[in-house]
């Protein structure tokens, strides 16, 4: 089930950023969030953790949330993975300069991980 927060940040340098959080707390969209930003910039991959790697217990915080969410199955989880290491390249923290540069991005998100229901709501 996907939270509908879907929002477009304008950022303090002016550029903007589109991007929805699930209730899992996963990100959907192209931009990355500062959280994810920070993340990545410390090692944390882009695509995510493995479902085997939540098992690790240096990942005991991602487990935990994953565990409170029942409805991800490993299935999913390792799906979205496996796009996200297929679209690495989309990823990026640099913001757009417009508002329809990022919703753009956004949409492109959704269909290319097959979340056209997601695509036709307004932004």
């Amino acid at each position: 089930m996907i939270h509908h927060d879907i929002a477009l940040h304008q950022r303090h340098d002016e550029r903007w950023d589109c991007y929805s959080i699930q209730r899992s707390g996963i990100m959907i969209g192209y931009c990355l969030s500062p959280e994810m930003v920070g993340l990545c910039l410390s090692g944390h991959p882009v695509e995510g953790l493995s479902w085997v790697e939540l098992s690790n217990p240096a990942n005991r915080e991602v487990a935990s949330a994953v565990a409170r969410c029942p409805w991800i199955t490993e299935e999913e989880w390792e799906r979205d993975r496996q796009l996200r290491i297929a679209h690495r390249e989309d990823f990026h923290g640099n913001g757009h300069a417009t508002e329809a540069e990022a919703i753009a991005c956004y949409r492109k998100f959704l269909g290319d991980f097959g979340l056209t229901e997601l695509a036709e709501l307004q932004v």
